[in-house]
């Protein structure tokens, strides 16, 4: 892997954005491959297919120009992927004429047609195999992988990857094989093929963003913004009188995504006065951290930010916070205690949790603590509460609890006994899912909602309520003799 710098060569790989590339959908880095480094501008293709889509949402010949796939890449997923800042990095090219992207039909004498592109992210054609893999014939590109993330792979039955192509009359589009060799498939709102995005991205732009990787020093970590973004609050954010607490725009700098993870090498870490943000997996898997110092300035914390810094036992946090993202800490093995400043608008702590200010939504739970006995105040049990909570062997959900949110208790390897009380109604998906300890579960008749895979793994479920809903979730209904 290369640092983002003007050094950046043909044959690098660098990281950029974020998109689901597990099972479960959980946004990761995205890697990059570089094709062709020029003085200006860097051509980037994606290591790996990242989805599985239709070229176009109907059966159609039609141009690359005004396919469904191409507005999908330069709407849809380039928001998803990619902060504002990291877009800027994207080259947004001068429309013109893509010269024959169907060189594999004109060798059939089949006709083609020319688009006009100027897409800031695109698929390569076949024009751009040729160019780009050295070693090629007209229908074979060695060193083309077809390599894809588990993401996509539960899309999609064999992993071919879409080419840009504008064929006349056939409703048809170019291919990459799993052998690597240039064939066509199909245009069809069920066809789904692998999806390899490719952007040209700017030097100038480059060189201001860390690698994930290799970024460790604080220097590089910190970098500066000129407006701070902020967000309509969420259900989490607001206070007990339902509004949400007033947020001022704030400008300096931030611990930019990704700096120190995996560092093991960080011990303790003193976030600079002034510092308003602390970015997405900043510090996640720094395994050797034991004392994080948060400055009062600091208003948002994003998710997975500390997930498995093993070493820390305690983390305050300062009044100002009103954003914590979903698994800010989960997976640290040994944290025992979570402080919030009194003062905190949206947020307070309850023997050691992490509790909505109003104590109605119980957002993280410590790690390191073995049963969970929670509060009558809280309503609802947050995404992610318990997330990775190794040591946890019990739990009782008291009857005022409605909900329990999504991959609430997941991977809880050790938790062999839940109890549920009454007037719970909604269990979300994977809530129980790697609970792999967890061998029966009773289930409240008031339980109206369970998503999908909300007990994968769990041998025996025995239901309170109708023998319908019983069958529907593949549960045992109690008798009643």
């Amino acid at each position: 892997m290369v640092r983002w710098t003007n050094g950046v060569q043909k044959g690098d790989s660098l990281f950029l954005g974020r998109y689901p590339q597990t099972e479960d959908g959980t946004p990761e880095p995205i890697e990059w491959q570089v094709l062709a480094a020029e003085e200006e501008r860097i051509l980037v293709l994606s290591r790996y297919l990242l989805d599985a889509r239709p070229f176009h949402h109907e059966s159609t010949a039609i141009r690359w120009e005004d396919c469904s796939l191409r507005s999908w890449l330069n709407t849809q997923f380039i928001n998803a992927a990619f902060t504002a800042q990291e877009q800027e990095a994207i080259c947004a090219p001068e429309p013109q004429e893509d010269p024959a992207g169907d060189i594999l039909w004109q060798l059939f004498g089949m006709e083609t047609t020319t688009s006009t592109i100027g897409d800031r992210v695109f698929l390569l054609s076949v024009a751009d195999i040729q160019l780009y893999y050295p070693g090629q014939s007209e229908l074979f590109c060695p060193g083309a992988s077809s390599e894809y993330t588990p993401y996509a792979a539960r899309l999609e039955l064999a992993p071919c990857w879409w080419l840009r192509s504008s064929m006349a009359e056939w409703n048809m589009a170019n291919i990459v094989s799993p052998v690597n060799s240039v064939g066509a498939s199909l245009i069809a709102p069920d066809n789904c093929q692998g999806v390899r995005p490719a952007m040209w991205l700017h030097r100038s732009a480059c060189s201001r963003l860390a690698n994930p990787a290799e970024c460790a020093d604080e220097s590089k970590a910190l970098r500066t913004v000129g407006h701070a973004e902020t967000k309509e609050p969420d259900d989490c954010q607001r206070n007990s009188a339902g509004s949400a607490p007033a947020q001022e725009d704030r400008n300096g700098p931030e611990i930019a995504d990704y700096a120190f993870s995996g560092n093991t090498d960080l011990t303790t870490f003193v976030v600079p006065d002034g510092t308003t943000r602390i970015g997405a997996f900043a510090f996640h898997q720094c395994k050797n951290l034991t004392h994080i110092e948060i400055p009062q300035s600091v208003t948002s914390i994003g998710e997975f930010a500390f997930y498995g810094c093993a070493s820390l036992t305690f983390i305050e946090i300062p009044e100002h916070v009103t954003d914590i993202g979903q698994s800010a800490f989960a997976h640290c093995s040994r944290l025992t205690d979570i402080h919030i400043s009194q003062k905190n608008p949206c947020y307070r702590a309850f023997n050691s949790m992490l509790l909505s200010k109003d104590g109605s939504v119980l957002h993280a739970w410590p790690a390191a603590n073995g049963y969970a006995i929670l509060p009558t105040s809280v309503k609802r049990i947050g995404d992610y509460a318990f997330n990775d909570c190794h040591t946890l062997t019990s739990i009782v959900i008291p009857a005022g609890v409605t909900s329990i949110g999504e991959h609430a208790f997941w991977d809880c390897k050790a938790l062999s006994s839940v109890v549920m009380a009454q007037g719970l109604t909604i269990i979300g998906k994977k809530a129980f899912d790697g609970c792999t300890s967890l061998t029966s579960v009773s289930l409240p008749g008031s339980v109206t909602h369970i998503g999908d895979d909300a007990f994968k793994g769990v041998p025996h479920i025995i239901y309170d309520g109708p023998a319908q809903s019983a069958n529907h979730w593949g549960a045992k209904r109690r008798s009643r003799g």
